[in-house]
């Protein structure tokens, strides 16, 4: 298991990519390193961590309610449509 900032990961450690946010900072983005899958983003140094989870690799994704939106301006512009279309429990 590995701990960072209160962060818990019960299985593996996370490989870190720092990019440059538009802010000019230096952002650690965390990655699966069996799959390769994204798990988070975050600031890069000594200080307390705040994290971005990536919703897709959280189990209790279902107890989770978004409360805001950030970065709205990059959204794509069906996003608020999608209550209107059809939707199917399985392959249709």
């Amino acid at each position: 298991m590995s701990e960072v900032d209160g962060m818990n990961f019960i299985k593996g450690t996370p490989k870190e990519y720092i990019k440059i946010a538009e802010s000019g900072n230096q952002r650690a983005q965390g990655f699966c390193q069996q799959c390769g899958s994204a798990m988070y983003a975050t600031s890069v140094g000594d200080k307390s961590r705040v994290y971005g989870i990536r919703l897709g690799v959280v189990d209790q994704r279902n107890e989770l309610t978004p409360v805001m939106q950030i970065w709205h301006r990059s959204a794509q512009p069906w996003l608020n449509t999608l209550h209107g279309i059809s939707t199917f429990s399985t392959t249709p």
